[in-house]
């Protein structure tokens, strides 16, 4: 077999060369943006440091300005700036500790220095004009500051200042160009890298199409054509040492031993077809195929135990059609005879329901007539209850009259007290009383007709409240009885509905009876040509068993005492397959 380079192998070398590529890119874009943050913070320093250096010639500038107008005006305002800015503020010394803390170089140290020693030289000369011109000597104070040797020292503190900031500058400014050309080149790296990079994940693209997931769809094709029953087509692909190659190899095999196990198969059922059971199994069925050449074994073995067992029921069915024979002539003539009486019977069944039709209507008439009565009972009931309750009612009434004219009879008794202390106060009165009393008298004859006719009212009253009570019990009574003869007159109708439901039920179970008789008649009818025909099946299906016996003795059926076992190659490890072995690479 032909050796190759395994696919894995391949991929593991391109993956770690992706990696080994991420991992220098990283370092080369983390160094970019370092040495680009240094290039930032030298740009500030820059700034500051210019900033700075500008700073302390303004303050230097500063105190000139201010020793000069003092010497010439004798302000004192300008001695106290001067000497504010001097003893308070200190700018140059500030100045001077920002560039310190930013950091500046020995030379540039050394040319502050300078620039310190000769403004320190200038402060006896400031400080005489300015007393000489506080003293009022503006002559000599412009003397001091405006003096050929303070011109001289002034001139060259101003020299050694520009010389101060063009140093600065033009070191701070190479080291920010040296430190942006380092940026420019680590970025040209990280391109590169990247580049590589995708030219890296293309040839790994490509080449897993073109190695790995080309050879597997066509493996896959293969397969798919396993499926759909194809195992005459060829692969393109060729057996070697690699993974792909390996399957390929493996597929292969399947297919060869595959076309092979059903060409066998192919043959022992065409043997089977053509009637020969007793089947040989010449080919080894290794692993989970040995299933296969079991159950074909069994299939021989069961079909042709079945033909036996056909033969052996031929034989029964022959002699038991004999006997079935004469067992339906023998029904045939059973079956006359109970026809004829079940004829008889049904005639009989057939009168006694017509009784029972008759019977269930005379009491389906005294249901209804009963039904009536009770109907009428509960009306008459119903009205002797209401007749009760108006004479319940009528004495409740009785009763509220009674006491509204008690009340009359209060109010007549005590109209006539008033009455007569209206007659008495009239008395009182004399003569102008006098038709007062009149007034009082018809009131009292009027107070005492009224209790008369209270009193006979009441009377009238009572003697229609006993008359009411007596009613009213005559009717309680009256509507007792009603209710006792309605209970019985229930259930009388209760008895003669039961009577009518049985007479139905009877009459319904006679007609069912007369019906189930005609079907007896009919079943036994048929019975008789059922039997009769029996007889002519049983004579045919003899002839057609003699027809079965001459069928099954055309085929070649196996030995019954064949035992099967299933048979599993020994020298093959079906669990294990051949392309992950090491000894399959020690082979190749």
């Amino acid at each position: 077999m032909k050796k190759a380079v395994k696919q894995s192998t391949l991929l593991t070398a391109l993956n770690l060369g992706t990696v080994i590529l991420v991992v220098a890119l990283t370092l080369a874009f983390s160094f970019s943006v370092y040495t680009n943050n240094r290039a930032m913070e030298m740009y500030a320093n820059k700034q500051e440091l210019t900033s700075a250096a500008q700073q302390f010639l303004d303050a230097s500038g500063y105190l000139t300005e201010q020793a000069r107008a003092c010497a010439a005006t004798g302000d004192e305002t300008y001695y106290n700036n001067y000497q504010n800015e001097v003893n308070n503020l200190k700018n140059r010394e500030t100045v001077y500790s920002r560039m310190e803390k930013v950091g500046i170089t020995e030379a540039e140290k050394a040319l502050f220095a300078q620039m310190s020693e000769i403004s320190n030289n200038l402060v006896p000369l400031e400080e005489g004009a300015m007393n000489a011109a506080m003293n009022g000597d503006i002559q000599s104070a412009i003397q001091y500051v405006f003096g050929e040797e303070y011109n001289t020292d002034l001139a060259e503190i101003q020299s050694l200042q520009e010389k101060f900031l063009n140093t600065i500058q033009t070191r701070l400014t190479a080291e920010i160009n040296q430190e942006q050309s380092t940026v420019h080149v680590m970025q040209v790296i990280v391109v590169i890298l990247v580049c590589i990079i995708v030219a890296f994940q293309i040839f790994s693209t490509l080449f897993t199409r073109q190695k790995i997931i080309r050879p597997l769809k066509v493996i896959q094709g293969e397969m798919l054509d396993f499926s759909k029953g194809n195992l005459s087509s060829t692969t393109e692909m060729v057996e070697d040492t690699s993974e792909l190659g390996m399957l390929t190899y493996a597929v292969n095999q399947m297919r060869k031993q595959l076309k092979k196990y059903i060409e066998d198969i192919h043959d022992k059922l065409m043997q089977i077809a053509q009637g020969n059971f007793n089947i040989q199994m010449d080919l080894e069925y290794i692993g989970d195929f040995s299933e296969i050449a079991l159950s074909m074994k069994k299939i021989s073995a069961s079909l042709s135990e079945a033909f036996r067992e056909i033969d052996t029921a031929a034989n029964q069915v022959a002699t038991g059609a004999d006997q079935v024979a004469s067992g339906a002539q023998a029904l045939s003539q059973g079956s006359t005879e109970q026809a004829s009486s079940v004829q008889e019977l049904a005639a009989t069944v057939q009168e006694i329901n017509e009784k029972i039709r008759q019977n269930a209507k005379d009491t389906d008439s005294a249901n209804e007539l009963t039904t009536s009565t009770g109907v009428q009972i509960k009306e008459s009931q119903q009205k002797m209850q209401n007749l009760v309750s108006a004479m319940q009612e009528i004495k409740e009434t009785s009763q509220q009259i009674q006491g509204i004219i008690k009340t009359i009879d209060d109010i007549a008794f005590q109209t006539n007290i008033l009455a007569l202390n209206a007659a008495v106060e009239a008395a009182r009165a004399g003569v102008a009383g006098k038709g007062f009393a009149v007034v009082a008298d018809e009131v009292r004859n009027l107070a005492g007709k009224s209790a008369e006719a209270s009193r006979n009212t009441q009377e009238m009253i009572q003697n229609s409240i006993k008359a009411v009570e007596n009613g009213s019990v005559l009717a309680e009574n009256t509507a007792a009885g009603l209710e006792e003869f309605a209970e019985q007159a229930e259930k009388v109708v209760a008895s003669i509905q039961r009577i009518a439901e049985a007479s139905s039920e009877q009459a319904e179970a006679a007609a069912q009876i007369a019906q189930g008789l005609d079907q007896v008649s009919s079943v036994v009818q048929t019975n008789s040509a059922t039997a009769e025909q029996s007889a002519a099946a049983s004579e045919e299906l003899s002839g057609q068993a003699s027809m079965l016996k001459s069928l099954v003795g055309k085929f070649k059926l196996a030995n019954k005492s064949t035992v099967y076992q299933e048979q599993v190659s020994s020298d093959y490890d079906f669990e294990t397959p051949i392309a992950s072995s090491d000894a399959y690479y020690d082979k190749y």
